[in-house]
């Protein structure tokens, strides 16, 4: 593996206790006493209506935005998920809702951003870039292709190989896949379930789309809006693997509309 994007072995949690954030003393709260936890590894959803902080909430674990009050912590855990490890922060990638590329470099160098950012040498990240395009289902023919070239797909899929290609311990993604058709959404979706299962990230998706987040999770938190807050913490029953076939069944239409009633102001 080239040097700056080897592995670490380390596991991350996220927990959030009793915060606020207020992007000025005058305003009102954009959060408002928030819990929230996610355990090493695991993939958590964060559904809620425009405007209640489901952004603002990335931002704060990611450590671009500071709390007003409360606690954050973004912990190292070992790989059982209970030895700790020493070591400094985790390693975050975001991804935004769009993907962000710059127009002026190749969808090779788009990836290789980060590692470049990083001091990495040309010949050291070619490796990682080429096998995170390769992951994402990319070409060695794309790699060398302009933004201007790719479909709205195949950008959020660049989009995701740069995040990947620095080997993350936190992936957040921010509506990655909402200006997408259904059918392109499903299967990103699909892929993006397989490769959290391969690396298992700590991994925090907000979305808009109950199905995306029933399909993707281990948990659901359902937020609330003026200020935000955390309405509901809901658990996905359905174990990994997970097929595309899971969306045509009865089991996952019940869910999907208990979380849909949560989601309207219901009860689970």
């Amino acid at each position: 593996m080239p040097a700056g994007a080897a592995q670490s072995g380390r596991r991350c949690a996220i927990r959030l206790s009793q915060v606020d954030v207020r992007f000025s003393k005058s305003d009102p709260p954009a959060l408002r006493d928030v819990d929230f936890s996610v355990d090493a590894g695991q993939f958590v959803a964060v559904l809620g209506p425009s405007g209640c902080g489901k952004s603002t909430l990335l931002r704060v674990v990611a450590g671009l935005l500071p709390a007003a009050s409360g606690e954050v912590l973004v912990e190292n855990g070992g790989a059982d998920q209970s030895e700790p490890v020493q070591g400094g922060p985790p390693k975050t990638a975001f991804v935004f809702q769009e993907p962000r590329l710059l127009p002026w470099r190749t969808v090779f160098d788009n990836v290789g951003l980060p590692l470049e950012l990083q001091g990495v040498s040309r010949r050291d990240r070619s490796e990682a870039i080429s096998e995170s395009l390769a992951l994402v289902g990319l070409s060695p023919n794309d790699a060398e292709k302009f933004p201007r070239m790719l479909s709205g797909g195949m950008k959020m899929r660049v989009s995701l190989a740069r995040a990947m290609v620095t080997r993350p311990e936190v992936l957040l993604l921010d509506e990655p896949f909402g200006a997408l058709d259904d059918m392109l959404r499903q299967q990103l979706n699909d892929d993006l379930l397989r490769l959290w299962r391969e690396h298992r990230w700590t991994t925090v998706f907000v979305t808009h789309n109950v199905s995306e987040a029933v399909f993707l999770s281990d948990v659901i938190y359902v937020m609330k809006s003026a200020p935000g807050e955390m309405a509901a913490r809901i658990e996905t029953p359905f174990p990994h693997p997970r097929s595309a076939d899971l969306r045509t069944t009865a089991a996952f239409a019940r869910q999907v509309g208990l979380v849909s009633r949560v989601l309207h102001g219901g009860k689970a």
